[in-house]
Parts: C-alpha cells; structure tokens; sequence
C-alpha cells in the first residue's frame, strides 16, 4: 500500500491591500529586497544606515507576515512589486 503524505501548508498569501499600509520608505526596502538586494547594499542605495534597514525588514516581515528576506522577495514578486530601478552594479 501507498503512504498518504499530508499536502503541503500554501505559502500564504497576505491580501495585496496591505501593501498599502507600507510606509514609503518600507515600500522602497521592498523594492530593493525584491531586486535581490542586501541590507548593506539597501543603505547604501538609500543613504541610511544598514541598521535602519534591517528595522524596516522587521516591520516588513511583521506587517507581511513572512519570516526571512527570501520570504520577503518572493511575496514581493508574487504581489507584483516592481524591483528597484537603478540599481548600481559591482
């Protein structure tokens, strides 16, 4: 006989309306989570402290529910958050 494996929990999928609660400067980290970027990187880009970024990932996390930035980046993608433009390159 055939072991029945339990489905797999869905990735969850916040309504999109909560990008609305997203401050502006959250909505810019999100940006550049979703291009792939790193904390370090998002600081540079945005002239504020790498710390600072990383609180805005917390709020991001806790407000989108999710538990890590690659969470982060593909919620992002999947909610149709367009990649930061402009991005320097190496």
């Amino acid at each position: 006989s055939f072991a029945v494996r339990p489905e797999p929990e869905p990735f969850h999928l916040p309504d999109a309306g909560r990008l609305r609660e997203l401050t502006a400067r959250e909505h810019q980290v999100l940006r550049y989570v979703a291009s792939g970027d790193d904390p370090l990187k998002i600081a540079a880009m945005l002239g504020i402290s790498e710390r600072t970024v990383k609180a805005h990932l917390s709020t991001l996390y806790r407000k989108l529910t999710v538990d890590n930035r690659t969470q982060l980046a593909l919620l992002a993608v999947r909610l149709g958050v367009q990649p930061a433009e402009g991005r320097g390159g190496a």
